[in-house]
């Protein structure tokens, strides 16, 4: 399911995934990217297309385990620059500013909007994916 946040003074709106942004790495560590709701059998398919292998199973667990993971959606609340990051992997600085000021998008109810700091961002339905 999607959420999206807006700020009530200029309209600046914010989408966040509850499921966040699945990835595997192939061996150069590029990012190539999955989406479960499009089936289970997605995230088998990327792996064996990165790495030759059949279907296997605990093969795929070890591989994500090293190779895998799941980005959020951040916005910098310093320059309004939306961003995606895997906390587990990426140091949360803004890719723009560079500030270390990133807040998951699930986390913007009630605060304020940095594009022009007048207004603060509510919760309205987005849509599900």
């Amino acid at each position: 399911m999607c959420t999206d946040y807006v700020c009530g003074h200029c309209q600046f709106r914010v989408e966040s995934r509850d499921y966040g942004n699945l990835y595997l790495m192939d061996a150069a560590g590029k990012r190539h990217y999955y989406c479960l709701p499009n089936g289970p059998g997605e995230e088998m398919r990327l792996y064996q297309r990165l790495t030759g292998a059949g279907e296997d199973y605990a093969g795929l667990e070890a591989y994500y385990q090293s190779h895998g993971g799941n980005e959020g959606d951040y916005l910098c609340m310093s320059c309004g620059r939306q961003t995606r990051r895997d906390p587990a992997r990426d140091a949360l600085r803004c890719t723009g500013c560079k500030r270390m000021t990133l807040l998951h998008s699930a986390e913007l109810e009630g605060k304020p909007c940095p594009k022009c700091r007048q207004g603060v961002f509510t919760e309205t339905f987005g849509s599900i994916s």
